[in-house]
């Protein structure tokens, strides 16, 4: 089942009609379950070393968000109204004042307007695409603590990926209250805890939508 998701791009109309946001098309599609995969691949394999334990499980983590952001800004390459923001990357520093915007990841669509005194132009976003937060705790008070954030977020999707633990459906009971309380389409997403990466064991990832009240597996 191919999850529905933004792909960001303006229709053909969009820049010459002005529109409020809750006038504006929905994105269009893409498989974001293929690309949580395949980040997490790809995360797997990069540079984690560390003496202690919890610094590897650490930078695992870190190495998944970044590699999740990465792909989306490949997807988004050829739109440049569309701005993918993440801790680690500097790419907007300038035009944002900061790597990291309210989410792990942001992927938001933009605009330019003149400053106060019209020597600048400042960044403005017109539209929130996409809202990650990503928590590999396997603890339920974790996982809500930024799935909540997600409930703040006006972005069309609110993507949530947290640990895989022994009882899924145990662990997504109390995120249905937060998922039910969310404008827009909710996913959550379930990886391996980064203490469980290793060649020898595949890198499964499981998905669900939140529709119709409730947690439907992709």
């Amino acid at each position: 089942m191919t999850a529905p998701v933004p792909d960001g791009r303006s229709g053909p109309h969009e820049s010459r009609i002005a529109m409020t946001p809750e006038h504006l098309p929905m994105e269009p599609p893409m498989d974001m379950l293929t690309h949580v995969r395949e980040a997490l691949s790809a995360a797997a394999l990069m540079p984690d070393q560390g003496q202690e334990l919890a610094v590897v499980h650490a930078r695992r983590s870190r190495n998944f968000v970044e590699s999740l952001a990465g792909r989306l800004r490949a997807f988004y390459h050829d739109d440049p109204e569309v701005a993918v923001l993440s801790r680690g990357f500097a790419g907007h520093q300038e035009r944002f004042g900061l790597e990291e915007l309210l989410y792990d990841i942001l992927v938001c669509r933009t605009a330019q307007t003149p400053s106060a005194r019209g020597w600048k132009q400042l960044t403005v976003i017109t539209r929130g695409i996409m809202a990650i937060e990503s928590e590999l705790e396997p603890s339920s008070r974790q996982a809500m603590y930024d799935f909540n954030k997600l409930v703040l977020s006006a972005a069309e999707y609110k993507v949530f990926v947290g640990p895989q633990v022994a009882n899924e459906r145990a662990f997504l009971a109390p995120l249905a209250k937060a998922a039910a309380c969310c404008s827009g389409i909710v996913f959550a997403f379930f990886i391996p805890h980064p203490s469980e990466w290793a060649a020898d064991r595949p890198l499964v990832v499981r998905g669900h939508l939140w529709r119709d009240g409730a947690w439907d597996a992709l």
